[in-house]
């Protein structure tokens, strides 16, 4: 990711004749060591944007099925739950800053 930014903070910076970083901050990336951590992480990405179900630009309707890529393999997080509605249920009952990401309760 370092270099993909760098590279790209270079070329949008000569494009457009600026000096200076591209981006807000940098780049973190975080181990997921438990499971906990794997359910906790993939319901932020798919709640992230405000509108979550109407968005078009996530990832949540290849989860879901309504669209494919190659490069998506949402099987390692839907093996976790029944099937889709089950993950779906999963994301709607998310009660921000009420539980502890270690601690997600799972209907399985």
């Amino acid at each position: 990711m370092r270099s993909l930014l760098t590279s790209y903070s270079k070329y949008f910076n000569r494009e457009y004749k600026r000096v200076g970083p591209v981006f807000q901050s940098r780049y973190l990336a975080k181990l997921i060591v438990n499971e906990a951590q794997l359910y906790h992480i993939s319901r932020y990405i798919h709640l992230n944007p405000i509108n979550w179900r109407g968005t078009p630009t996530t990832s949540l309707d290849f989860y879901t099925g309504k669209r494919q890529a190659d490069w998506i393999k949402p099987k390692r997080i839907l093996d976790l739950f029944k099937n889709t509605e089950t993950y779906i249920k999963f994301l709607e009952e998310y009660i921000d800053d009420e539980e502890d990401p270690l601690d997600i309760k799972i209907d399985n």
